[in-house]
């Protein structure tokens, strides 16, 4: 008599969760939360990422049980195929990097022209936008725009400076 083995199902196992990034950093490593299963019990990796989780692209050289991706510019989606010879290749789950769209600062009002001793009118600004949607503020003066210091308290998203008596240059 002859005995037929049946390897159990081939599954992908699983990679960790989604994450959000700024705009042009490198996500946290894609790591295994669950192994591969079936098959042989033998298996090769390769990673490959997608921009809308329909059209899948091998990763170059990305061929581990984990992945370290690169800075990002864009989401991007990621997946691990696992092979076993003979018994084919199985899919991890998909995870979404969530990249946040580049901070633009916006803008300050304009330059002003004042008389000695008294106080230039309140300086605003047109909202930033980018990264998470949530900002904080820092208003900076400067002697001569090379050298910045911070102004204590001065935080809001407007800055009214005090009367001046030189030149001062301010920056958000």
């Amino acid at each position: 008599s002859i005995q037929i083995t049946v390897y159990a199902q081939l599954t992908g196992g699983s990679i960790g969760s989604a994450q959000s990034i700024c705009y042009n950093t490198a996500p946290a490593g894609l790591t295994q939360t669950a192994p591969a299963t079936g098959g042989t019990g033998t298996y090769t990796y390769q990673w490959q990422s997608s921009p809308d989780n329909s059209t899948w692209s091998n990763i170059i050289g990305a061929t581990g049980t984990t992945y370290n991706p690169p800075a990002l510019t864009t989401s991007t989606y990621y997946r691990r195929v696992v092979t076993s010879a003979p018994c084919g290749s199985a899919n991890s789950n998909s995870i979404l990097i969530t990249v946040y769209p580049d901070v633009t600062p916006g803008t300050i009002s304009a330059a002003q022209s004042i008389c000695y001793n008294t106080a230039p009118a309140g300086l605003t600004g047109t909202a930033p936008t980018g990264g998470n949607g949530t900002y904080s503020y820092q208003w900076q003066s400067s002697p001569d725009n090379s050298t910045w210091s911070n102004i204590g308290g001065a935080t809001g998203a407007n800055y009214s400076p005090p009367a001046l008596t030189s030149n001062t240059y301010y920056r958000r």
